[in-house]
């Protein structure tokens, strides 16, 4: 909540400028949803796009951000759903992918969930690995697209978002990755703090049984949208 109020007060600063487009052009993209209708007969697909500034993926039962983005992209069996084109109630299929991709991603991990046992909002301390470089191929509109070079979806860590507690308290601080000293630097309120490379990484990570643990991922296009 506070990045997209953080960007839409930079917007709106930026709105009569020659700049007004300079958080779309560095945060911007958008999903692709698609609804096709499972009648054989029938077949229609109907599309809806939606604006972002970031990805939020579910990590519940999951360990690997990989694992996190195939779940973001899985198709969605909904049952009964009206077709407009042959007007039958019938099982859809939902699918959701990226379809314009950002010169930078930032990836939200939800972490904090509402639990239906207890009725009650907790934090999910699961420890979720991800990797330095990143390629989002797989989970756009052009995963099938072979015109398009491989390298076009690569994007390069630039830090994490750390989130130390639970759901009713806690506190945040960033790591800040320095690619050519490969160390983080720990910004932490005034402080800023130097943190080797598998600490930091691992910090990220978390580690069950600890509340310390990354909460958004910021990635930068290895080959910037003009």
């Amino acid at each position: 909540e506070f990045l997209l109020r953080f960007i839409e007060k930079v917007n709106e600063s930026l709105n009569n400028t020659k700049n007004k487009y300079l958080c779309e052009n560095i945060f911007g993209g958008n999903t692709l949803q698609q609804v096709k209708c499972t009648n054989p007969e029938c077949g229609n697909i109907s599309e809806r796009r939606d604006n972002i500034n970031y990805l939020s993926i579910e990590i519940k039962d999951k360990h690997k951000l990989k694992d996190c983005l195939d779940g973001f992209i899985a198709e969605e069996k909904i049952e009964d759903y009206h077709c407009e084109k042959c007007d039958k109630k019938i099982t859809h299929i939902k699918q959701v992918l990226i379809d314009q991709i950002p010169n930078i991603l930032i990836i939200h991990l939800q972490r904090f969930i509402f639990d239906y046992n207890y009725f009650k909002m907790q934090k999910l301390n699961t420890p979720v690995i991800f990797e330095e470089t990143l390629n989002i191929k797989n989970y756009t509109v052009d995963r099938d697209n072979n015109s398009i070079p491989l390298e076009y979806f690569d994007y390069e860590l630039q830090g994490t978002l750390i989130h130390s507690g639970e759901h009713q308290y806690g506190h945040y601080y960033s790591l800040i990755y320095s690619k050519g000293e490969n160390i983080f630097y720990e910004f932490n309120d005034m402080n800023i703090t130097e943190i080797d490379y598998n600490t930091g990484m691992n910090l990220s990570f978390g580690q069950i049984g600890n509340s310390k643990n990354a909460y958004m991922l910021i990635y930068e296009k290895k080959n910037k949208n003009p």
